[in-house]
């Protein structure tokens, strides 16, 4: 091969692209597309997590370069291939002083030049640009290794493969479709198989830098990268062999397809170790399952009651001797006993008062041969050393889950690192079984099962020069070592250790450290401002999350500690928050770089004073920390992840979705302050810790989220089998969380209906402080509960556990009376099944702002049909009754009231019959759930979209244009159990719903719609509502329509065939209540007879409401 040739061709072919047109509107495109980027990029506005990390400006600038650089090389590699082509016959077949593959390879070489070139230029500027700024934090190496590692493999796969498909396929029109047909389907399909093998883009790899520990994952993306840098040469070889020129060289044909082979073996072996690097890590984990499934039963009644942990490290390897106490608490010998300690660990020695004891180490199972009698203490002392195995920790979590590096609300992909063993970090939690415990963190397919140990731990770390080391408990620091001190037992122990700074705001009743890698850190920004302002608003939003939660903060200090983005963990469905979260400490990504909504605290300040002149500095620091951080402690926070957002903007929906909080602080409330345990009554702490929930006035009513949604299938499951049925049966915590939550709630109602409310919450407190930092024998608790209340817990949980079905309620005539000097609450409850229930009664006033309080809980046994009197603390503006764990949705009954209450002289508390609650024997009601009910669509709109949800979060009746009718669910509508109703906005396309009814006698019928009032609510802005109805029988028609109003009025214009006109006004004491409207009497024969509701309306996109017809005989 003649180098001179290659360079010619190449420069031939950079002067053709050069004077390309295409190549042109390329660098135009390039030009514009990255200096919007940028502005974008360095404002204000943009979301933090875009340009959180050193590496994210370089990041989205390659991969924004890497799209378009592929769109055009397939267009530029294209045209030389048919340009050749197109030149004269004679000119294409003759043979030529330089080979094919000379000629082809220095086309390539010409194209990948100029690509690569205008890519280190476009870098250079945007790194120029983001020093100028000064608005993130530059570091030049990311440009460097996006170049060589991102973009350019991209560029030789795409040109390659360009010129393969241009050589086979000869329709320039129908090579370029499939192309780009492949890009399309590589970013929607590829890049989530075989963990991202195929992934031409790289968008699902980990791929961002650290700027503690480095790239978060190097080896399997360099690995990756190279495959597609060497199926691109392969492919390149491949289409010189194609080449309709005759060769200079006979031979050139088979060395250029032998070439290509091997080049095109090395990239498949590149792939193989790529994939294999997983595929071995999935082996060795399923391996570690099936151990902890073989251990699992056979070994139990070993308690861990102390711990003296002392930690060396040297450089990537820790060294640790470790002195335990353990007890004997099962209820007989043991002959050997289990301990569990990471399998990346070596065990150089186990003895006992200073005599070896003979073990069995099988990967993270160590049998330990030493008999112990029941109740006895010995101490063990056992030296270990090596490195962490990542591959052991959460093996209850789904493989695909697992490998997802889009942890972070972003587009890039951050680290998978579940512990950080590191000469510059180090990160250790419980998870990794870094120091040997009496009790995995999970069994895996078991998850509901989990137990939860409390050991007094002492931990002395070997001091580093220059690093810090973090964990719980105050530090003692001495010469050589810091010891760690608690004075209480723990779940777990937690190790970090790093170069650090270190800011303490002191709080009222403790200390608040943080813990962050330089001044430049977000977590220092977010809350640099005078000092007292600062601490004032962080106690604000503490003391808001303290005030939902039973208990003090148990703990002498709150360490909030920065950590590497290489680091990650997992939400799980059996337990509060994830390993982010321990005992005292939180620990937060690398410059906050998961939130979107964030900024310095000094540049907030600067932005609001010009706007805000009232506002005090301090005031303003208190009010935006305030928020923050009770954002970042609570229970939930927004969901902004990309597939969140994608399917947000496609649909129209709000953004902001919502989802648990990685760093919440209620486990430091819950799962850290003692677990219950019961043989008998399997995931029992479950159920204890849910009736510790502040539970908030979130009714199961137009409120039909995610959440909500969970537990109505929990319901579901709930009315065919027993809560023993479904732990026997199920091990997905996915669906057994919502069961045991909703069985939690079930069962506080229940104690609130037997005792005060107050009173128990009380002795839950008080016994929740008895027993801190406990394993709780449920026994203990049923004694408690005896002695103080009287109440046999143990039968309540059989009872709770054994019984099966849910029950059905019918609530009706909700009533305020005033009774003497006092008011009283009256209405009707059918249970109309064979399960007991429980319904609580809400209060509101117009002096509260109508915030809804719960004051009495009441147990309706199956079967009861009955009129209730209750007695009212005060005169209300308003009545709930929520009926809880029941088939009822939604969930909720309300009544409001204007005007004095109707006295009455007499209460009565009297038995009902089932009849009264049901139509009466004259009435004919078809409601929107029966089968008389039908939607007519057109025929296009039958294949319009359809949401998988039965009914539809009425939060987004207005947010989407539906092209077919929906289902809602809200406490105005018809029906039982189901208060559903049907809804469409009006627009250029029509379409109806049907109400048809079999009436069975030739009579006169008064005809009733029930009437909404949500167009008041959601379309408030309006005046008038107008509902087309027609009413027809054979050949009578009466065209209808009834107009609402602003004051809640309904105003009824009735016509028909037989030339009779009527109106009639219907007026509401309440204007926000639904109504039976009357639209007129008719004479019926026997038979059927139809009530169409158009989907016109009074202007265009009205909201139609259909919910229930009535027909009532004369």
């Amino acid at each position: 091969m003649e180098i001179n040739t290659l360079k010619l061709v190449a420069l031939q072919e950079i002067k053709q692209i050069r004077r390309n047109w295409l190549f042109i509107f390329f660098v135009f495109i390039v030009i514009a597309g990255m200096s919007f980027l940028q502005i974008v990029l360095q404002s204000s506005g943009i979301s933090h997590n875009l340009r959180a990390l050193p590496c994210s400006v370089p990041y989205l600038n390659a991969l924004f370069y890497n799209f378009l650089q592929c769109l055009f090389v397939i267009f530029i590699t294209g045209d030389f291939i048919h340009r050749d082509t197109r030149k004269d016959t004679i000119a294409a077949i003759q043979t030529r002083a330089y080979e094919n593959k000379e000629y082809l390879l220095g086309k390539v070489i010409g194209i990948v030049l100029v690509f690569f070139c205008l890519n280190i230029f476009t870098a250079f500027v945007v790194a120029v640009f983001q020093l100028v700024t000064n608005y993130t934090t530059f570091d030049f190496f990311p440009y460097i290794f996006y170049l060589f590692t991102l973009t350019f493999p991209t560029l030789l796969f795409i040109t390659g493969l360009s010129l393969f498909v241009h050589s086979v396929i000869r329709s320039f029109f129908l090579a370029i479709v499939c192309l780009v047909g492949y890009c399309v389907f590589d970013v929607c399909v590829l890049t989530n198989i075989y963990q991202g093998v195929f992934d031409m883009f790289a968008l699902r790899l980990p791929n961002v830098f650290s700027q503690v520990t480095g790239h978060v994952e190097l080896f399997p993306y360099l690995v990756q990268r190279l495959t597609f840098a060497w199926v691109g040469i392969a492919l390149v070889l491949f289409a010189v062999a194609r080449m309709k020129r005759i060769p200079g060289n006979t031979d050139a044909f088979r060395h250029a397809v032998l070439s290509g082979c091997i080049v095109f073996i090395v990239g498949i072996l590149s792939g193989y170790i790529y994939c294999h690097y997983y595929f071995q890590e999935q082996k060795v984990r399923q391996e570690y399952v099936e151990l902890y499934g073989e251990i699992q039963g056979k070994y139990s009644g070993l308690n861990i009651i102390e711990q003296h942990i002392v930690y060396q490290q040297e450089g990537k390897r820790m060294k640790v001797r470790d002195s335990l106490l353990v007890e004997n608490v099962g209820e007989g010998l043991l002959d050997e006993f289990v301990l569990y300690l990471n399998p990346g660990l070596t065990i150089t020695g186990l003895t006992c008062e200073d005599r070896v004891i003979s073990h069995e180490r099988e990967e993270q199972v160590c049998k330990v041969k030493l008999p112990m009698r029941k109740g006895e203490h010995v101490t063990l002392v056992m030296e270990y050393e090596g490195k962490i195995d990542e591959r052991v920790c959460y093996l209850d979590i789904d493989e695909k889950v697992y490998h997802d590096a889009f942890w972070g609300n972003c587009l890039m992909g951050y680290g998978r690192h579940k512990a950080i063993l590191e000469e510059d970090f180090t990160l250790l939690t419980p998870e990794c079984l870094w120091y040997p415990v009496s009790t995995p963190p999970v069994f895996p397919g078991k998850s509901n099962v989990t137990d939860r140990m409390f050991s007094e731990y002492r931990l002395t770390v070997v001091n580093r020069e220059g690093f810090t080391a973090i964990s719980q408990g105050e530090p003692l620091k001495q010469e050589n070592t810091t010891i760690f001190i608690n004075d209480h037992a723990l779940s777990g122990v937690s190790l970090c250790i790093g170069k650090y700074q270190t800011h303490t705001i002191p709080l009222d009743s403790m200390s608040f450290e943080m813990y962050y890698f330089n001044k430049q850190s977000m977590l220092y920004r977010e809350c640099d401002g005078a000092l007292e302002a600062v601490s004032e608003g962080i106690q604000n939003a503490w003391d808001e999350m303290v005030r939902g939660q039973f208990m003090k903060y148990s703990f002498p200090n709150m360490k909030i500690v920065e950590v590497p983005v290489a680091f990650c963990s997992y939400l799980r469905e059996w337990k509060e928050g994830s390993e982010f979260v321990q005992p005292g400490i939180i620990f937060r990504p690398e410059n906050l770089c998961d939130k979107i909504f964030t900024t310095p605290l000094q540049e907030y300040i600067t932005t609001i004073k010009k706007f805000d002149k009232e506002q005090t500095e301090e005031e303003m620091i208190k009010g935006v920390l305030t928020a923050t951080w009770a954002m970042d402690f609570g229970k939930r926070t927004n969901d902004m992840s990309l597939p969140s957002v994608i399917k947000s903007l496609l649909s129209k929906l709000s953004v902001i979705g919502d989802k648990r909080n990685l760093y919440s602080l209620v486990p430091m409330f819950t799962d850290f302050t003692g677990y219950m345990v019961s043989d008998k009554f399997p995931n029992v702490n479950n159920i204890f810790q849910t009736m510790f929930e502040d539970e908030p006035f979130e009714l199961r009513m137009e409120f039909y989220g995610q959440e909500i949604e969970k537990e109505r299938k929990a319901e579901q499951l709930l009315a065919r089998n027993s809560l023993k049925e479904i732990l026997d049966n199920c091990d997905d915590m996915l669906l057994l969380d919502p069961v045991l939550q909703v069985k939690g709630r079930y069962l506080k109602k229940k104690l609130f209906a037997m005792v005060n409310p107050d009173e128990f919450q009380k002795f839950m407190v008080d016994f929740k402080q008895r027993y801190k930092f406990k394993h709780i024998p449920f026994s203990c608790f049923t004694e408690e509960m005896n002695m103080t209340f009287g109440i046999n817990m143990e039968d309540m949980m059989q009872e709770l556990y054994d019984s099966d079905g849910i029950p059905w309620f019918y609530v009706k005539d909700i009533k305020q009376q005033k009774f003497g000097e006092g008011y009283v609450l009256s209405f009707d409850v059918w249970n109309t099944s064979e399960s007991e229930g429980v319904i609580s009664l809400y209060t509101a006033r117009r002096e509260e702002y109508m915030q809804f309080r719960e004051f009495k809980n009441i147990v309706v046994e199956g079967k009861t049909c009955k009129h209730w009197n209750v007695f009212l603390p005060d005169r209300v503006d308003g009545i709930g009754i929520s009926t809880n764990m029941a088939m009822n949705l939604p969930n909720m009954c309300f009544r409001y009231f204007n005007g004095e209450p109707e006295e009455v002289e007499k209460l009565n508390e009297v038995q009902l019959d089932q009849a009264s609650f049901l139509p009466g024997k004259n009435e004919i009601i078809v409601d929107n759930e029966d089968d008389g009910f039908r939607v007519v669509e057109k025929k296009a709109q039958k294949f319009q979209r359809q949401d998988a949800e039965k009914y539809m979060h009425s939060t987004y009746i207005t947010m989407e244009d539906f092209p077919v009718w929906k289902a809602s669910i809200n406490p105005e509508a018809y029906g039982n159990p189901y208060q559903s109703f049907h809804f469409k906005k009006s627009g250029k396309e029509t379409s109806s719903v049907e109400w048809n009814a079999n009436l069975p006698e030739t009579e006169k019928y008064e005809v009733f719609v029930h009437h909404l009032s949500l167009n008041l609510r959601f379309q408030f802005t309006q005046e008038t509502f107008s509902y087309y109805y027609t009413l027809e029988q054979g050949d009578f028609k009466a065209d209808i329509r009834v107009d609402l109003n602003v004051t809640g009025d309904r105003k009824v214009i009735m016509t028909d065939n037989t030339g009779r006109e009527d109106e009639s006004l219907f007026g509401t004491e309440v204007r926000n209540a639904p109504m039976w409207v009357s639209i007129g009497e008719f004479d019926f024969k026997a038979g059927e007879a139809k009530i169409t509701l158009s989907s016109q309306g009074a202007f265009p996109g009205q909201l139609i409401f259909a919910d229930a017809v009535k027909w009532v005989k004369k």
